[in-house]
Parts: structure tokens; sequence; C-alpha cells
């Protein structure tokens, strides 16, 4: 074999094998993890009276264990752990934020709500913090998890600020069989109790908002200084 014979097949070889390289990197990579949607649903729930006034709903706040797409699980009270291959379809605080705006959309006893990036002229704010949003496994034998889902609200006054009230919304819902799509529906169950419990919570904590009836101070009226009557002289006799 020639020295040029085994320069071309050198090189042969070399092109096949970065072909090879590439098709299984592509192949590798096709499979791609579930992504599992909160769509929580309170139409139809029974609600009080409509406000006039209108809400700012805050981004959640999150841990950073919580502030992602994982779905997470806890098999201890002290680890943190997340199904494997299995996302939410955004950060869980963003999604939570959408599904807060929905339900009070839906709940038909508002007149506007909106993210709090919107440029609503608020009357309220909505802050709240997700204290845990995870599946619970008490035992290690096989049983469900119970979908926890606790959520910290607090109601602001705007412009002022002042802090209305405060809510603990913490629901649990148990899943129908040992898999991440029946945990999924488990969550969305105590998702939509506890926006259930936040809606009515906050349309009915609020007075409205309170107009000043104090009356303006009467503007200060200057006396006129009276002017002295002149008296007629009396004639000398």
């Amino acid at each position: 074999m020639s020295t040029h014979s085994s320069a071309v097949d050198r090189r042969a070889l070399l092109l096949l094998g970065g072909a090879s390289i590439a098709l299984a990197a592509c192949g590798g990579n096709s499979k791609q993890a579930p992504i599992y949607v909160l769509h929580p649903d309170i139409h139809g729930a029974p609600g009080g009276l409509p406000v006039a006034w209108q809400l700012s709903v805050a981004m959640p706040y999150a841990a950073a264990g919580l502030n992602i797409d994982r779905i997470g699980l806890m098999r201890s009270s002290e680890t943190l752990d997340y199904y494997a291959d299995s996302n939410w379809t955004d950060r869980l605080p963003v999604v939570l934020q959408t599904c807060i705006v929905e339900a009070f959309e839906q709940s038909g006893r508002i007149k506007a709500v909106s993210r709090d990036v919107a440029g609503l002229k608020a009357d309220y704010a909505l802050e709240t913090e997700i204290r845990d949003f995870t599946a619970h496994y008490v035992t290690t034998d096989g049983t469900p998890a119970d979908a926890v889902v606790h959520i910290n609200c607090k109601l602001v006054a705007l412009p002022d600020r002042n802090i209305v009230s405060t809510l603990d919304a913490n629901q649990t819902a148990k899943a129908s069989e040992n898999s991440v799509q029946a945990t999924v529906t488990a969550f969305n169950a105590a998702l939509t109790a506890a926006l259930k419990q936040i809606v009515d919570w906050t349309l009915a904590t609020p007075p409205a908002p309170v107009v000043d009836t104090t009356p303006a101070p009467k503007p200060h009226r200057r006396r006129r200084r009276r002017r002295p009557v002149p008296t007629e002289a009396t004639p000398e006799e």
C-alpha cells in the first residue's frame, strides 16, 4: 500500500468517526423532560359581593430551592429533592403569579387585577411568599405523596404601603397513586383550594379606599379696622 493511500484511509476514518460522534450527540438529546402544567380553576366557587377597587399582584418570593422550574419533593423535614426529568412550565414564582391573577379574574368579583409590572393604578397590592410547594413522602413503603401548598400573604394598602392584614393559606391534597402525574393532579387540587382561600380573604378584608373627609380650614379673614366717626365741634357761646 502506498503512503498516499494510507493517508486517504486515515482521513476517511477520521471523518466517519466525527460523523458518528455527532449523530450520537443528537440522539442523546432527543428525549426531553416532561413539562407539567398548573391549571387551578375556581370557576363556580361560591363567593361574596364584588368590590370596586383594583389589585396589583407582586411576584411571589421563594427561597432558592423553590425558585426554579423543577418539581420538589421531601422525604424528610431536613432534605429537599426533585423528581427526575420533571419540570413546571416556568420558575415556580412566575407560574404562581399567573395562577393568582387568573384566580381573581375567574372570581368575577373585582374591578381590575394585574401583575405589579403592568402599570395598573392599584388601590391594594397582594404580596406573597411560597413557604412550601413540594410533595411530602411520609413513609418509604410506596405510599403516594401529599402535595403541600403553603403561601403566606400580605395585603398592602397603596400608596402608603401599610399592611392591612396577613393570611397563611396552607392546603394539602393526597395523590391517588405513586406517580409524578398523580402528584401534579394533587398539586392542582391543593393550589385550587389555596387560591380560593386567598381570593375570598383578599376581597373581604380591606375597607374601601379611605377618602379624606376632613373639612378644609377656613381661610383667615382679616378684620377690618373701623374708622373713627368724626364728631362735630360744638360752637362757642
